[in-house]
């Protein structure tokens, strides 16, 4: 692997260093710069792949043995069985007891549920994830730092979270006691709402997909909203507007509505389990709050790269195995930089055209999801095997409900828990917009034409693609004369 030529990469990176800070052409300083984190992202991810030996778990993949640790993620429930991620503390093998560091993904039987921090003994065979069906799953669990699995093994319940007396360390507490309010939320949401829609309010909200039914992801996928039932970049952002005028609303100032809002803004993605897309979002929506207190116009450009550059710092993995990451920083990538230069020739042909009002927005919603179908649609296409042609009308026709569904569903909550009594008066109007997703969901997949499946595709034409669409986009950008003020 690459840590072989340490010795290699540290020279070129220190030469690297010297050329960026004595080069006298900025040219010149600007591409030794580009080498500089070129070689830093090559030790960073040589960091990241593990050395195995007999102290981690992995170690000891296609052997039955006993392990010992805690469940050190929240238990996704299933249809008929739950997941959870247990982090190992010691091994039995051969009635001889070790320490082992390391975590298992275990698929369990439904019940009994277990929780976050319970104490378990397992007992079972160990297996490597393996690709099916096309999915790398074992690259997949990589960049969670899982390397083994085990299919319903015999679990014994040692002790649980809640009944310590001390937790193992103060984030457990704290981060057990943010699953019991995010369960105690998710119970509100189900009085207050029948299915499919709780199931569909939940998983907007609080990050449960593993109770959608196939039916709903088939057809949100066919339809080009699986970024409805996931929380995205744009719940994120609907998220931060609300904590942030919320908090302005009840007479705090800009100062103090900057520090609440991005203190409910981290336990809500700590709440949610920590997805990409909302990591992302989170980072630039903190630095669009910071610009806000700091009174500076914010530039969500030098957001998005600076976000991309510290997720990666801290797992560069993302990059080439979590398909969240590369759909979400193509999204926002389309947005921030292929739009703006679709849009400067849009405006002039909308200005000939005399289009101006409802008409203009309505051509604009549908060129940015357009815009965004062209950027991911390859990857989508790679990974799922499919591509929806619907998309931009489907979108058009739900994407202006989000934040009136999330601003209500808060609202719904917050007035069940003050009066239970009127729990389904309350949520009557979250109702009504989650049936009206649901059923423009249904309308769009069932068009025809709706989706294609191009089959199984070569990474090579992927590559192949993005590069002439890559050239594509420079043409026009320097024909359009636009340009980005990155600082």
């Amino acid at each position: 692997g690459w840590s072989r030529y340490e010795l290699i990469w540290f020279f070129l990176a220190a030469c690297s260093l010297v050329m960026v800070i004595g080069g006298r052409d900025f040219r010149i300083r600007i591409i030794f710069l580009a080498v500089l984190f070129l070689f830093l992202g090559v030790w960073r991810y040589s960091l990241a792949v593990p050395d195995i030996s007999p102290r981690d778990l992995s170690f000891y993949n296609g052997q039955e043995i006993k392990i010992k640790g805690v469940v050190c993620s929240e238990p996704e429930a299933k249809v008929d069985h739950q997941q959870f991620r247990l982090c190992s503390t010691a091994m039995v093998k051969n009635e001889e007891k070790k320490k082992v560091k390391g975590e298992v993904l275990v698929t369990a039987a439904g019940y009994p549920v277990y929780d976050y921090g319970d104490m378990l003994m397992l007992e079972g065979e160990l297996q490597a994830p393996e690709p099916f069906q096309g999915f790398a799953y074992d690259k997949y669990l990589a960049k969670q730092g899982v390397y083994s699995v085990s299919y319903y093994p015999d679990v014994t319940l040692l002790s649980s979270l809640s009944s310590k007396i001390s937790p193992p360390d103060v984030f457990s507490g704290v981060y057990g006691r943010l699953l019991e309010f995010k369960r105690y939320l998710a119970d509100r949401v189900k009085q207050g709402l029948e299915e499919p829609e709780s199931t569909l309010a939940n998983a907007m909200f609080l990050g449960y997909k593993g109770a959608i039914p196939d039916s709903i992801r088939t057809q949100f996928s066919k339809a080009g909203l699986s970024h409805i039932i996931a929380i995205s970049g744009l719940h994120i952002s609907i998220m931060v507007v609300i904590f942030f005028y919320t908090s302005l609303g009840i007479g705090l100032d800009r100062n103090k509505a900057f520090y609440v809002s991005s203190l409910i803004l981290l336990s809500y993605i700590i709440l949610i389990g920590s997805p990409i897309s909302a990591v992302r979002a989170g980072l630039m929506g903190f630095l669009a709050l910071l610009a806000v207190k700091l009174r500076r116009l914010p530039r969500a450009e030098n957001f998005l790269i600076f976000s991309a550059f510290i997720i990666l710092a801290v797992n560069p993995l993302l990059l080439r195995y979590d398909v969240g990451f590369q759909l979400s920083f193509l999204a926002v990538g389309a947005i921030l930089f292929v739009y703006p230069v679709v849009q400067r020739g849009m405006w002039r042909i909308m200005e000939k055209k005399n289009m101006i009002g409802w008409s203009q927005k309505v051509i604009e919603i549908i060129m940015v999801t357009v815009i965004i179908q062209l950027l991911i649609a390859p990857v989508v296409a790679y990974n799922f095997g499919i591509i929806s042609l619907i998309a931009p009308l489907a979108n058009l026709l739900v994407l202006w409900t989000l934040p009136l569904v999330l601003f209500l569903l808060i609202g719904g909550i917050g007035a069940s828990i003050l009066l239970p009594a009127g729990t389904e008066f309350f949520f009557a109007p979250v109702k009504i917009f989650l049936g009206y997703i649901l059923w423009a969901g249904e309308m769009a997949k069932n068009i025809p034409f709706a989706f294609i499946k191009p089959g199984e595709i070569e990474i090579e034409w992927v590559a192949v693609y993005y590069l002439v669409l890559f050239l594509v986009w420079w043409g026009a950008k320097n024909i359009s004369g636009h340009s980005w003020n990155i600082q």
